[in-house]
This record gives C-alpha cells, sequence and structure tokens, in this order.
C-alpha cells in the first residue's frame, strides 16, 4: 500500500487527487482520515505525479 498524507488539501480536493492517481497509477484506492491510501507499491509513480502538479513531495521506505 502506498499512502499519501499531509496535503494541505481537504474534502473535494482530496478526492479530486484520488480520482487522478487512482487511473495515473491504474490502482484503486481511498481517502481515509485524510491520507490518501493507494493499493500496491506506487511510490515512484505517485512521487512523479505529485511532483508535475507542484507538490513538494518526499518519498519514504516502508521501514520508516
Amino acid at each position: 500500500m502506498t499512502t499519501i498524507r499531509d496535503l494541505m488539501d481537504e474534502g473535494d480536493h482530496l478526492l479530486e487527487l484520488l480520482t487522478k492517481l487512482k487511473n495515473h497509477c491504474g490502482a484503486g484506492g481511498t481517502v481515509a482520515d485524510g491520507v490518501i491510501e493507494l493499493q500496491g507499491d506506487q511510490r515512484e509513480r505517485v512521487e512523479k505525479f505529485l511532483s508535475q502538479l507542484g507538490y513538494k513531495t518526499i518519498v519514504k521506505s516502508r521501514h520508516s
């Protein structure tokens, strides 16, 4: 599972971003407690996609 947290987006914006990420990664996902969760290890795809949208990203390993 890939999680995306600490976004300043809320509500509908988070759901819109989730939809874009799911389409980009070809994976299922959900929003729970303000955290986007995507199925599988999507770290590289998510990092690149969010960077293109202007987000500052920090990729952490599974053990962080």
